[in-house]
């Protein structure tokens, strides 16, 4: 990460995923966030005027969804802290430019769900009511499991969980959800107010890293930018297995992941700086 003196950065983080709430909105495992704070911290102490802090929560389809909210993550983030942090109820907007053009030096800002935004995907679904998408965080890991097995061994399913859901169990099957994509020139609108909220823009989202959403990809060129110390963790373990000045022979890894056929996909290429490779997947199923 560059020199922060007198900056504001901002930075996309990945924290936490929907599976570590309860239905209250109670976090019940901060790994996710603690994940982010050595980053905030380093910019800190490097002298940035503020950190302002970028995410996203379950897939609430391009708009707001109140069991989506981050502002359980930033009552949490302040406790592991030790230091106020600051939520503001959106990530784009003149009233979000207001927030963060002058901050307290030292500040930690966390702006809303990105997702709550259709920008940030670049497509939704508006949901009937009484679709269990218009109000569910997430279906149960062992159905959520289920589902993505299923969708994996039908090559014409619908690509869409979402969507999916709302066949099975909308009062219209399906027919009265109506996916949707921004209109010309709102996506470009969403990235420069984002591009307007920092002075550098860190990326430490490495789970996301892979997605070209808007606040992965659309900020670049329009500040600097760097990554964080946790996409730096995950580099250098992809490294020391797939850098042939730095594999042991044979190489074994151990995968814990959600989406198993995109996590694997990395350890497939063949490597010729090792004979052998095992691979353990552990699915959340």
């Amino acid at each position: 990460m560059p020199a922060a003196a007198a900056t504001r950065a901002a930075e996309r983080a990945h924290a936490p995923c929907p599976a570590t709430q309860e239905k209250d909105g109670t976090i019940t495992n901060n790994q996710r966030i603690n994940g982010a704070i050595p980053t905030i911290r380093l910019a800190l102490d490097r002298g940035a005027r503020a950190v302002i802090l970028m995410s996203h929560l379950g897939r609430p389809d391009g708009q707001p969804n109140p069991s989506m909210t981050l502002l359980p993550v930033a009552e949490r983030l302040q406790e592991l802290m030790g230091t106020p942090v600051k939520f503001v109820p959106a990530c784009t907007g003149p009233d979000v430019e207001d927030a963060c053009a002058n901050p307290k030096h030292g500040s930690v800002i966390l702006l809303e769900n990105l997702r709550f935004n259709v920008e940030e995907e670049g497509k939704g679904i508006r949901h009937e009511a009484g679709c269990p998408g218009a109000k569910a965080r997430r279906a149960p890991p062992v159905q959520a499991a289920r589902a993505r097995r299923t969708r994996s061994m039908r090559p014409h399913a619908h690509s869409s969980p979402r969507l999916a859901q709302c066949e099975k169990k909308a009062p219209s099957k399906g027919a009265a959800c109506e996916k949707f994509k921004p209109k010309e020139g709102e996506v470009d609108a969403f990235r420069a107010s984002l591009a307007k909220l920092a002075d550098v823009y860190v990326n430490d989202a490495f789970g996301t890293a892979h997605r070209a959403h808007s606040s992965m990809v659309g900020l670049a060129g329009k500040v600097p930018c760097a990554c964080g110390l946790l996409v730096k963790k995950e580099l250098e373990a992809f490294s020391n297995v797939l850098d042939p000045a730095k594999v042991q022979r044979p190489t074994g890894g151990r995968l814990c992941c959600r989406r198993c056929p995109d996590s694997i996909a990395p350890w497939g290429r063949p490597s010729r700086s090792a004979c052998r490779r095992f691979i353990c997947v552990i699915c959340d199923l």
